[in-house]
């Protein structure tokens, strides 16, 4: 761009350089050729000045576009710093935040901390701590009611019937308290409940129903004296029974056959 500034004002120079000379060989104006070639300077002349009016409003739109850009340039700037205070501000507020958390954690760890050190003197304070913890967590699982789990089931067939014996297991050896359970079978079943009760030890509150179609049964009991409980259920034929019980013992479908 610079030089084809350089280049119009070059021209420009020559044009006045050209008419000086002409007016000087030929001081006659009126003459034909004298005219024309004043004519096509001063055509020479607008082309240039029209050249060099678009070179302006080049310019000028350039200059407009690159302040705009410079604008713009220092608002992302300003931004950007802004942004920086603020998250150095955050930064400065989480850091006091997790230090006073940490204030927090270890006053509430300090009776702990006591606990720990004057019930295992000999360790270290980290060790110390996982042997309290230890504890507390033996004491909650000591604390909470003692449950059953399937320990076996057992399926005879015999003169009566068939014979499904279920074996439990306590989680706790502790007296387990008042055991319910229920066993049902499907109503377009052919077979029937013939007998269901406890298959070992003696037992209190010892209660059993059974329905008239012989399709539901209910056993309660206590069991009294040591070993873990069990139940027998006698069916008169194949089936799918349903049973459940009380002490956390999930349901479940004995297939008999």
């Amino acid at each position: 761009m610079i030089c084809l500034k350089l280049g119009v004002l070059l021209i420009v120079v020559l044009i006045y350089v050209f008419q000086f000379v002409l007016d000087y060989k030929y001081p006659d104006k009126r003459t034909k050729r004298n005219k024309s070639i004043r004519i096509s300077l001063l055509v020479l002349f607008i082309v240039l000045l029209g050249i060099s009016a678009v070179m302006h409003i080049f310019e000028e739109r350039k200059a407009t576009k690159l302040v705009t850009e410079i604008s713009g340039l220092r608002l992302q700037n300003d931004s950007l710093i802004v942004l920086h205070h603020k998250s150095q501000e955050d930064a400065s507020k989480n850091t006091l935040s997790l230090l006073a958390r940490i204030d927090t954690l270890e006053s509430n760890l300090e009776p702990f901390i006591e606990i720990a050190v004057s019930k295992y003197p000999n360790l270290v304070v980290e060790r110390a701590l996982k042997k309290l913890e230890l504890d507390i967590a033996e004491t909650k699982a000591m604390a909470k009611p003692n449950t059953l789990s399937y320990s076996s089931v057992d399926i005879n067939k015999t003169e009566k019937g068939y014979v499904v014996r279920i074996d439990f297991r306590p989680r706790k050896d502790e007296p387990i308290g008042q055991l319910i359970f229920v066993a049902k079978l499907p109503i377009n079943s052919k077979a029937r409940i013939l007998d269901f009760d406890q298959s070992r030890g003696s037992a209190a509150d010892w209660r059993r129903w059974i329905s008239t179609d012989g399709k539901f049964a209910r056993l309660s009991y206590t069991p009294m004296g040591g070993g873990d409980p069990g139940v027998n259920i006698v069916l008169s034929d194949t089936a799918h029974i349903s049973f459940e019980g009380n002490k956390g013992l999930d349901p479940r479908t004995i297939h008999v056959k």
